[in-house]
Formats: C-alpha cells, sequence, structure tokens
C-alpha cells in the first residue's frame, strides 16, 4: 500500500476539474477541510454540499472512484436517512429487552421471597416435629419404667 507523507495527507484534496473548489486552509477543529462545515454551508445547502463531496477522488484514482476522504461514511445521505430509523428500531428493541429483563427481576425477587419463606415453614416444622419428639419420648418413658418395675411382682 502507498502511503502519502503526513504533510500531503493533510492538505485537503480538491474536487473533480468541473467542480469548484472547495478546500480550506486550515478547517476547524474536528472537521475536514471539505465539508460543507469547514466552509460554512448549512442546511439543505450543505446536504448539497455533502452529496457533491462524496464523489470527489483521489489523484491518480479513475473518475468513477470515490475518495475515502470525500465520503466520511459509506453511502452518506443513504446512512443519514436509514441510520435515525434503524437506531430508533435498536433503541426499541432494547427497551423492549430493559422491560423484560425487569419483569423477570421482579419473578426471580417474588420467588426468592417465596422461597425464603418455604425455608421459614420449613424450619418450623422442623422445630415442631422436634417439640413433639421431645414430648413422644417423655411420654414413653414412665411407661417403660413401669413395665420394667411390674414384671417383678
Amino acid at each position: 500500500m502507498w502511503h502519502e507523507p503526513e504533510e500531503q495527507q493533510a492538505r485537503a484534496i480538491p474536487a473533480d476539474q468541473d467542480e469548484p473548489d472547495r478546500t480550506v486552509e486550515h478547517p476547524a477543529e474536528g472537521q475536514s477541510a471539505t465539508t460543507p462545515e469547514a466552509q460554512g454551508v448549512s442546511g439543505p445547502e450543505a446536504a448539497a454540499e455533502a452529496s457533491a463531496v462524496s464523489s470527489e477522488r483521489l489523484p491518480g484514482k479513475p473518475p468513477g472512484v470515490p475518495s475515502a476522504a470525500g465520503s466520511p461514511v459509506a453511502g452518506e445521505g443513504r446512512t443519514q436517512r436509514t441510520r435515525p430509523a434503524a437506531m430508533e428500531e435498536a433503541l426499541r428493541r432494547l427497551q423492549e429487552v430493559v422491560l423484560e429483563l425487569r419483569e423477570i427481576i421482579e419473578d426471580l425477587e417474588e420467588a426468592a421471597e417465596l422461597l425464603d419463606m418455604a425455608v421459614e415453614q420449613k424450619e418450623e416444622m422442623n422445630r415442631e416435629l422436634d417439640r413433639l419428639n421431645r414430648l413422644l419420648n417423655q411420654l414413653q418413658r414412665p411407661r417403660e419404667g413401669q413395665r420394667g418395675g411390674g414384671g417383678g411382682r
């Protein structure tokens, strides 16, 4: 791959011969030298300029091959129209997923509460069983004592 020196890369590439030169010596920070914003163009004029900028080409490339510098986003005009719809759809799906996850969390919290109640009931039943076993053992001891003592008569 052929690389230009940094100094040459920093300069803007002029448009085709039949288009006016839209290059700017020192564009505002974050703007390409050939963007409509760098040239002070906004609104509908900016959209027209953006589509014209995307048709720029690099020196040495055939006229049908657009330059990478001229089109910051592939298919800029189409992408700008479809991106908001795609983003809206993605946001809508994300909101649906968030709502579903919240419902799942609520269900899990409810299930956890039910499990806690079940554990408490089980512990209470175990305590009751232990108490009943102790009572049963107490009732069985005197009978054993009476049997053992009564057999010696």
